[in-house]
């Protein structure tokens, strides 16, 4: 878990053979669990220069420019991982955290709503993407990502309380 002290390992790996796609990626990696944001982006597109079809550069260089709040180019990396796999969980997170800070909300939607197709049980971009129908006035969406939630879910109370909002904006107030 001392990715400070694999940094210098993986430069000389990269030294030795900078066209090798793998020493790249763990150089990256490594620079971005330490903290160095802006060299691991560098890293992570000669990369992906290299082996423009990985994946995983894509997913990285957009996970390293949303934390960097380079919305723009997080946007293009999450569409490029997807075009590279439609069904990539990931990408689909990844470009809707990024169409949210960027207040592109009905587009957020979907693809938080694309992302629950392929992970489900994840309760917290269920509440998120609730949360986004709520803001885009539309309770009933709301009411339904939430009914979809498991019973594990529909317990919390953030849950309850995007349930009573939703039932609120459609003014039914017992069930508020």
């Amino acid at each position: 878990q001392d990715f400070s002290s694999a940094v210098a390992p993986f430069e000389k790996v990269v030294a030795s053979n900078p066209a090798e796609a793998r020493g790249r990626y763990l150089l990256a990696f490594a620079l971005e669990k330490s903290g160095k944001l802006a060299e691991a982006a560098e890293h992570y597109r000669a990369g992906s220069r290299e082996d423009p079809k990985n994946l995983d550069f894509h997913l990285s260089l957009g996970r390293v420019a949303y934390e960097l709040k380079d919305f723009n180019k997080a946007e293009s990396e999450f569409r490029a991982a997807q075009a590279l796999r439609e069904d990539s969980a990931e990408a689909r997170l990844g470009l809707g955290e990024t169409l949210l800070a960027q207040n592109q909300l009905a587009t957020a939607a979907i693809e938080f709503d694309r992302y629950l197709s392929l992970k489900p049980e994840d309760g917290d971009a269920r509440l998120r993407l609730a949360g986004l129908y709520l803001d885009l006035i539309q309770p009933e969406k709301a009411l339904e990502t939430l009914h979809a939630a498991s019973a594990d879910q529909q317990a919390s109370p953030t849950w309850k309380e995007t349930a009573a909002r939703s039932y609120a904006m459609l003014k039914r107030w017992p069930e508020a």
